[in-house]
């Protein structure tokens, strides 16, 4: 590795040609107070200087190109994952719409058996035992005509003289009520409470 001090150096003799060797020479010299040596060892320290100063700017360099590199290969990686989870999401729905269609077409096949089946139960008039069975199997028993009795509420307010409040009170009858009906609602749909009297087969 050449340096500055090869260029502008003090003594006349060359400067090693790497660190060991200056170091080595620096050794060897002999203590201070020889003008010759002492102006070696400034030229041997300002070499060796120089060499750790460049050793450390390319193994900067080095690294730096090193973790270049490992940017580059991240993002290479970030990008087949990236495509590979694409790929991914886009399996999964088709499994998905697969499945969807698989399921449609699977219910409206055990809808046409279901149908079947009731319509041969009508022809042949067979009992309830019947729906009891097909509900102990997990599917849907025959449709049914049933009466059911409710008893709907309407609440009325009534505008009625009397002398006290027992007195308005008798004075409460069905033709008042239902005139009140008419009047305040007409064709429109009221809001009332319903309860369900009870309820049974019809036939």
């Amino acid at each position: 590795m050449a340096t500055t001090v090869e260029r502008d150096r003090v003594d006349d003799r060359p400067v090693p040609t790497n660190k060991y060797l200056m170091e080595q020479e620096l050794l060897g010299l002999c203590p201070r107070g020889c003008e010759e040596c002492d102006s070696r060892r400034e030229t041997l320290t300002r070499a060796i200087a120089e060499w750790d100063e460049e050793e450390d700017q390319a193994t900067a360099e080095a690294a730096s190109d090193t973790q270049v590199d490992a940017l580059i290969s991240s993002e290479a990686q970030i990008a087949q994952l990236m495509a590979e989870k694409a790929a991914t999401e886009a399996e999964v729905q088709q499994l998905r719409e697969e499945l969807a269609a698989k399921t449609t077409e699977g219910e409206a096949f055990l809808e046409r058996i279901v149908e079947r089946l009731h319509d041969e139960a009508e022809q042949r008039d067979w009992c309830s035992d019947y729906d009891r069975i097909m509900g102990e199997i997990g599917l849907p028993g025959r449709y049914h005509n049933y009466c059911v009795e409710v008893t709907a509420t309407i609440p009325v307010t009534l505008n009625i003289r009397g002398r006290d409040g027992e007195e308005a009170k008798n004075e409460v009858t069905d033709t008042l009520v239902w005139q009140d009906i008419r009047n305040n609602f007409g064709y429109s749909q009221p809001e009332f409470d319903i309860e369900v009297a009870q309820v049974y087969e019809d036939g």
